[in-house]
C-alpha cells in the first residue's frame, strides 16, 4: 500500500477513535482505493500506532460494511455497485427521517443554531465551489442533525450509515450546482426542524438523501 493516510484528528478522545477516523477518510475520500487490501501492520505503521487500535478500528470498519475480511490477508476496502449505493441511501433515508422527526420535537435552541451554522456554512462553501470544505460540512450538517433528535443509538446508526454511503458515492463527485442545491435543502430542513414541523422536515430529508442518490448515479464514474 503505497498511499500516505491523512493525519490523525485531535476531536476523538481514544487513540482506538482517532486511528478509526483517520481510517475512515482515507477510504472515504479513496486515499485507501476500493477493492484495496489493508493489513494491520501496514495502516499501524503508516499512523505510527501499534497494531491494537488499528485492529479494533478495521473490525468497527468491518461492521459499518466500509471492508470486508479476507482469508489470511488482510481487509478488503469496499467496492461501489449501484445495488450497494441504493441500499446504502435507502437505510440512510430512513434514518435521517426519523432522527428529523425527532430533532423538530426534541431539539434544543442551542442545537437548532448549530444546525443553522452548519446548514449556512455549507452553502457558503457551496457557492464557493470549495468540495472538500463542502464534503466536510455536509457531515458536520447531518451529524447535528443525528445529535438533535435525542436518540444517542439512532445517531451512532445513522452516522454509520453516512459513512457507508459516502465511500460508496465518493468516486461520483458532486457537481457544484448538485452541492448548492443540497447546500440550501440544508437550510430548508433547519428551517422546518425550527418551526417544529417533524412531518415536513421528514419529507425534506427524504428527498434530499433521494436527490443525492440520483446525482451520484448520474455522474460519470
Amino acid at each position: 500500500m503505497n498511499a500516505q493516510l491523512l493525519p490523525l484528528e485531535s476531536r476523538p478522545e481514544t487513540i482506538s477513535d482517532r486511528v478509526l477516523v483517520s481510517i475512515r477518510e482515507a477510504i472515504i475520500t479513496r486515499t485507501l482505493a476500493p477493492g484495496s487490501i489493508v493489513t494491520e501492520a501496514q495502516l499501524a505503521k503508516d499512523l505510527g500506532v501499534s497494531k491494537t487500535p488499528v485492529r479494533e478500528a478495521l473490525l468497527r470498519l468491518r461492521e459499518v460494511g466500509l471492508v470486508h475480511s479476507m482469508p489470511v490477508r488482510g481487509m478488503m476496502i469496499i467496492e461501489s455497485t449501484r445495488d450497494t449505493m441504493v441500499q446504502a441511501y435507502e437505510l440512510r433515508g430512513l434514518l435521517e427521517e426519523s432522527a428529523a422527526k425527532f430533532a423538530a420535537q426534541r431539539a434544543t435552541e442551542e442545537q437548532i443554531a448549530a444546525m443553522e451554522a452548519a446548514a449556512a456554512e455549507s452553502l457558503r462553501l457551496a457557492n464557493e465551489h470549495d468540495a472538500d470544505g463542502f464534503r466536510r460540512s455536509d457531515r458536520t450538517f447531518h451529524s447535528t442533525l443525528w445529535s438533535a433528535s435525542g436518540n444517542a443509538e439512532l445517531e451512532r446508526i445513522a452516522d454509520n450509515a453516512y459513512s457507508l454511503s459516502s465511500a460508496l458515492r465518493a468516486i461520483h463527485a458532486l457537481s457544484g450546482r448538485d452541492s448548492i442545491n443540497c447546500a440550501q435543502q440544508h437550510v430548508d430542513i433547519t428551517r422546518a426542524i425550527k418551526e417544529r414541523d417533524g412531518q415536513r422536515a421528514a419529507d425534506l430529508v427524504s428527498a434530499h438523501v433521494h436527490d443525492v442518490l440520483q446525482y451520484s448515479l448520474e455522474s460519470p464514474s
